[in-house]
């Protein structure tokens, strides 16, 4: 089917598509206007991210991770909603008027709940009524706007959905930069004490640096996106 733009309920304005699958996201892309570009992806923490581990986050993405994506004109792709780490990449982009694209992919059944981050400048819309249900997707859309570009995956804090990232990211062959210290899932995995964890750090794509150290991060980040550290 031809992938059209939809009206999305909290986002009016901004570029949306509806997909069906994975065969429609190419076509996502085009339909977006986004150009091939370096890709980053961001997970992790939603609504149980605490205030001490938000403010880390947003430091990183302030002084790290958003002038690396600037720098390489990278696209970056997250869930989409006013919550955690999604909510953050919104309001750090505001702050330092960045230009780089900010893509929301969310399951279509929870577009109309859940408030979208209208800062962001896409959405895409993945078959689902759960949360967690965008995950493959969101990690093979990030691979079509790539097309062969570097990408990256930077998790922050996170859940139990943040396992499933992940590993459809490393399932990508992505780089996974974790920020040690920002809690939950991020810790967990960084420490590589459970099974869990153990497993996604011996596919060799997991990197860990700590949320604080700005020159660690803005260093993983630019070497997985193929540019020079801003």
């Amino acid at each position: 089917m031809a992938v059209e733009l939809v009206e999305v309920e909290g986002a009016a304005g901004r570029l949306a598509v509806r997909v069906d699958g994975r065969e429609d996201l190419a076509a996502a892309v085009e339909r977006l206007g986004l150009a091939r570009a370096p890709v980053l992806v961001l997970v992790g923490g939603a609504a149980h991210m605490s205030a001490s581990d938000a403010a880390h986050v947003r430091d990183a993405l302030a002084h790290a991770i958003v002038p690396v994506v600037e720098r390489a004109g990278a696209t970056v792709v997250d869930g989409a909603t006013r919550v955690g780490v999604m909510e953050l990449a919104g309001d750090v982009r505001a702050e330092l008027g960045a230009r780089f694209p900010l893509v929301g992919v969310i399951a279509a059944a929870l577009a109309g709940e859940a408030e979208l981050d209208d800062r962001h400048t896409h959405f895409v819309l993945v078959p689902g009524e759960e949360w967690g249900d965008e995950s493959e997707l969101l990690a093979v859309f990030a691979a079509a706007v790539a097309d062969g570009s570097p990408s990256v995956t930077v998790l922050a804090n996170g859940g139990d959905i943040a396992w499933d990232d992940v590993a459809f990211s490393i399932a990508e062959e992505r780089r996974v930069v974790v920020l040690a210290d920002s809690g939950r899932t991020a810790d967990e995995l960084a420490a590589a004490a459970t099974t869990r964890a153990r497993s996604l750090q011996e596919s060799g794509f997991v990197v860990v640096v700590p949320v604080t150290d700005s020159d660690a991060i803005r260093a993983a980040i630019a070497r997985a996106l193929g540019t020079s550290v801003p």
